[in-house]
């Protein structure tokens, strides 16, 4: 394969509030005991509060589930262009320095159970702190370039719109190693790939799938 986000990739940029609703992730569904990897590519040079992938907020506003976890997560871009996890109402650093910088970035979050969550930005780690709070990913809908929240009457909110450009977002139940992380960053992925439960390619002859 030689398909690279930079300069050949299809990513869809994000403007005047526009997201892409995840409908069909009935399958999408990783407990708290199960390992999960999300990586994505990012460019953006507008260092604004935005939300790049959502089942929820990831705070106390979601109720506590069966296996008392809220199993919302919330990845989000902070007001001076850095990245965190909020997930069980406990906020994750992923990143140590803003990324709004106008360039394409890859980033990777690595949840091990029993272990950590790592983070990595261009194949070079930015964070790693214990993994044991953070809960699973459950739910109707996954929203990317926003955030999504659902209250108990089933009332709808989206809110929280990320403005720059994403691709190749990317969801596993598996810890994906940092060799393969390094490894398949610059290239489309099969879609049976061992693990991938979501892929959302943004490129318009292929559509954007879930399983």
């Amino acid at each position: 394969l030689d398909w690279n986000i930079k300069p050949k990739g299809t990513g869809y940029t994000f403007a005047n509030n526009a997201y892409l609703s995840l409908e069909n992730v009935g399958f999408v569904q990783p407990s708290e005991l199960e390992d999960i990897t999300l990586s994505f590519w990012i460019k953006t040079a507008t260092a604004a509060s935005g939300t790049i992938f959502s089942n929820g907020k990831g705070n106390t506003d979601e109720i506590v589930q069966n296996n008392g976890y809220r199993n919302k997560w919330s990845v989000n871009m902070k007001s001076d262009g850095n990245l965190e996890l909020l997930s069980e109402n406990m906020s994750y650093d992923l990143t140590t320095q803003s990324i709004a910088d106008g360039a394409w970035h890859h980033v990777a979050l690595v949840v091990k159970r029993g272990g950590a969550i790592n983070a990595y930005v261009d194949a070079l780690e930015t964070s790693s702190v214990s993994s044991i709070n953070i809960g699973g990913i459950s739910g109707n809908k996954i929203l990317v370039g926003a955030r999504l929240y659902e209250d108990e009457f089933l009332t709808e909110t989206i809110d929280n719109h990320f403005t720059g450009s994403l691709d190749e977002n990317r969801l596993w139940n598996t810890a994906r190693s940092f060799e393969q992380i390094k490894r398949d960053r610059y290239f489309e992925i099969e879609r049976s790939s061992e693990g991938l439960m979501l892929y959302a390619d943004f490129n318009e002859e292929d559509g954007n799938t879930t399983k």
